[in-house]
């Protein structure tokens, strides 16, 4: 779960770039995991009316959710 967080700014960038045509990953071995997961979500990466930030919350299932209840469950 922790280890999400780390990811989710990856994540988000790779959205990002995706969405302004700044990257080309096509051949990546990451990517085509990526790019799974993304069809099994019903989403196109590349699409600009998608918000990074939430394709990468629905990606990676939540991980900011999950640790602000962490957060809150230790105080």
């Amino acid at each position: 779960m922790i280890l999400n967080t780390i990811y989710l700014p990856a994540v988000i960038e790779v959205i990002s770039r995706l969405q302004a045509g700044g990257i080309n990953v096509e051949g990546r071995k990451w990517y085509r995991v990526f790019k799974a997961r993304c069809v099994d979500l019903g989403k196109d990466p590349s699409d600009p009316s998608i918000s990074p930030l939430e394709l990468a919350q629905q990606l990676l299932r939540g991980p900011l959710r999950k640790t602000i209840s962490l957060m809150e469950s230790v105080q």
